[in-house]
């Protein structure tokens, strides 16, 4: 994850929290990492802001999934 956030080139969406990125091995068109920036055990060890990025974040990674879906030849604005 650290050399994705670097390079930025793989990064399709990232927040305070969470980021998530092609692999560089992708093994199909949709083909998504997503991980938080910072290890919890489970969703309760997690604070009321994580919480609340996660939703914001799987919102807008759902967005650009189906965007995808859609319009496959589109153009993807990321981040």
């Amino acid at each position: 994850m650290v050399s994705e956030l670097v390079v930025r080139t793989r990064v399709l969406v990232k927040t305070k929290h969470c980021v998530a990125f092609v692999p560089y091995a992708a093994s199909s068109p949709l083909h998504v990492m997503a991980l938080p920036k910072a290890p919890r055990r489970n969703l309760v060890a997690a604070t009321d802001e994580e919480q609340q990025d996660l939703g914001e974040f799987h919102q807008r990674l759902a967005e650009l999934i189906s965007t995808a879906i859609e319009s496959p030849a589109a153009s993807i604005e990321v981040l």
